[in-house]
């Protein structure tokens, strides 16, 4: 991996091995590489997880390629408007912190509890990430469709640290695997204005809260009440696939997104919402 840290400049850079063992045997049950790229202060997380590590540099760099086109293709963003449009990596982001964060919780149909007055063009899942994956209960994960249900400790969606032997020390922590939307009648062309960095929500507030760039290479800290999302479009652009890492009461998981290109329309100017 020397030539990479050679080649590209990254804020950190990881390796993951998750290795599981039975009565029997030792396995390798995925691994992980990605970090945060740099580009010229730019930051975008980035990574894939695999089943084994065939082929995972040249998938890998592969992958900061895309990134990479993606980033310069990138229009300067007009604060005066009310849409924001992100490529592919960025729309995993957005996906991540307001569909499967909310489906984390309890809350059994987040459409109408968080998100009454937002137009779709999609379906969203959360799937295995590959076939037969188990949760850390030993769980077959399931698809689910997160405008219709939330995620829960039969899905397939524990994992934590699971202690057998003593189930006092057991913490399940529900987490999300891999995001999918499936387009509805979707817009022909979405050229993004936006990168988003780095995102968080709040589940009380009602709040989305957005780390973005422009091509400009400067950054805007967004804060979004979820109410004031009237739309959320996706395109026929092809999604890129891949994965980063979410840390959530303290406990780090890998996540992967396979999301097109997303345009939001905000009921007020871009403006409004920089904090």
């Amino acid at each position: 991996m020397s030539d990479i840290i050679a080649q590209y400049q990254f804020s950190w850079l990881e390796v993951t091995l998750s290795i599981v063992k039975n009565k029997t045997k030792t396995f390798l049950q995925h691994v992980y590489l990605g970090g945060i790229l740099n580009l010229s202060g730019l930051e975008r997380p980035v990574g894939i997880k695999q089943k084994n590590i065939t082929n995972l540099r040249r998938n890998f760099i592969h992958l900061i390629s895309e990134i990479m086109s993606d980033s310069i293709n990138t229009t300067l963003i007009d604060l005066n408007k009310n849409h924001l449009k992100f490529d592919s990596f960025s729309s995993g982001i957005l996906f991540h912190e307001i569909f499967g964060h909310l489906s984390e919780g309890d809350i059994k149909n987040i459409k109408s509890s968080f998100l009454p007055n937002m137009e779709i063009n999609f379906n969203v899942f959360d799937i295995p990430t590959y076939p037969n994956e188990e949760d850390d209960l030993g769980i077959k994960g399931k698809n689910i469709n997160l405008l219709q249900n939330n995620l829960s400790y039969t899905t397939g969606n524990v994992f934590a640290y699971i202690d057998k032997e003593n189930t006092k020390n057991n913490i399940g922590i529900i987490r999300q695997r891999k995001l999918i939307a499936i387009p509805i009648n979707p817009i022909d062309l979405i050229t993004p204005n936006a990168i988003i960095s780095s995102g968080k929500i709040n589940v009380k507030k009602h709040m989305v809260y957005l780390k973005a760039y422009s091509c400009d290479r400067k950054y805007i800290n967004l804060e979004i009440p979820l109410r004031e999302i009237k739309e959320i479009f996706v395109s026929k652009d092809i999604p890129r696939s891949y994965s980063t890492i979410c840390k959530k009461a303290s406990y780090s998981k890998i996540v992967s997104f396979k999301i097109p290109n997303t345009s939001v329309k905000l009921k007020k100017k871009i403006q409004s919402y920089i904090k």
